[in-house]
């Protein structure tokens, strides 16, 4: 990684030791909030190229009773 990724590569590890759940937006958000003016695209390079071995999440289910079955029409 080219020079100018080093202080994303610091502070993307700090973020992820301390919030490990979290995905690429989440961090890159964070990392604003705080400051860091990097380009989304930088720091996705860098996200990528430190290849975090993050969970995928669970797809969402709706529960039972609240998915209306359709009427069967009527002749």
């Amino acid at each position: 990684m080219p020079r100018h990724g080093a202080p994303v590569i610091s502070r993307l590890n700090d973020i992820i030791v301390r919030n490990s759940p979290w995905g690429f937006w989440k961090c890159f958000h964070w990392m604003r909030l705080k400051g860091n003016t990097c380009n989304h695209k930088r720091v996705w390079t860098v996200y990528k190229s430190m290849k975090p071995n993050l969970p995928r999440r669970a797809k969402r289910r709706l529960r039972r009773w609240l998915v209306k079955r359709k009427a069967a029409p009527q002749h």
